[in-house]
């Protein structure tokens, strides 16, 4: 229900304050940095629910975690950051009935996942990121009433879980 919504965002902006200051503690260590975007990702989910609308942040967190995929160049665990912020933001879309933008942020999410896929296919991480954008892709498009992509979708998502079958 929406209590556990409001107590996930009480949560949720706790464990960001925490993350906020260990990254000010050490600067260069990315571990911090990438704990701060999904906090500020999750946050963003639980203000989706919680209001009902999507705020700016969501879309500013994907940003953040593009720009650290730079100062990283390119790392793969970076690049990650940047498919779960994808991942939030489509959930997030998804939770406030905007299907087609959702649609958007889940196809980003794919295209990176598919991308760190290709350099790690044994990365679990990877494989979980692939099923849940298929499975964003799935939900969004049954909500539009696109049963047979919704179904193509989710049975791609179920493959996935299964050990990337039909990938």
């Amino acid at each position: 229900g929406l209590e556990r919504w409001s107590e996930a965002l009480a949560n949720g902006r706790q464990a960001l304050a925490i993350t906020v200051e260990l990254q000010k503690a050490d600067p260069a260590n990315i571990e911090p940095q990438g704990s701060m975007l999904l906090d500020e990702q999750l946050v963003c989910r639980a203000q989706a629910h919680t209001s009902g609308r999507v705020p700016p942040e969501c879309a500013a967190a994907v940003a953040r975690a593009q720009a650290l995929v730079e100062k990283q160049k390119g790392h793969a665990a970076a690049r990650l950051y940047v498919a779960y912020a994808y991942s939030n933001l489509g959930g997030a879309l998804q939770d406030t009935g905007q299907y087609a933008a959702s649609i958007k942020a889940f196809q980003q999410e794919l295209e990176i996942a598919e991308a760190v896929n290709r350099t790690n296919p044994t990365d679990q991480r990877t494989r979980a990121l692939l099923a849940e954008a298929h499975a964003g892709l799935g939900k969004a498009a049954s909500m539009e009433g696109r049963w047979e992509g919704a179904f193509a979708s989710y049975e791609t998502a179920m493959a996935q879980v299964r050990g990337g079958a039909g990938r």
